[in-house]
């Protein structure tokens, strides 16, 4: 059960963080004049306040929530 608790937690924490920098990112699509079609408006303002890495850091978490939240399922299920 600590484990699906701990998970769970953890796969939140990486949410949030996920949630900052997206709205981190659309604060500044208002400075934004120029971007690329292929990575458009949005994706570019993120890069361009280089939250690029933070955006990978918070989808690792939220992998590892989910690694704990699954391991946990598992080892609760053959009990």
């Amino acid at each position: 059960m600590k484990k699906i608790l701990s998970g769970t937690a953890i796969m939140i924490t990486g949410a949030i963080l996920l949630l900052s920098v997206f709205i981190a990112g659309s604060f500044n699509l208002q400075v934004i004049v120029g971007w690329d079609s292929v990575l458009g408006r949005f994706w570019t303002s993120i890069g361009d306040i280089n939250l690029t890495p933070m955006v990978v850091v918070s989808i690792i978490i939220m992998l590892v929530g989910a690694g704990f939240l699954i391991r946990g399922n598992i080892e609760n299920s053959d009990k």
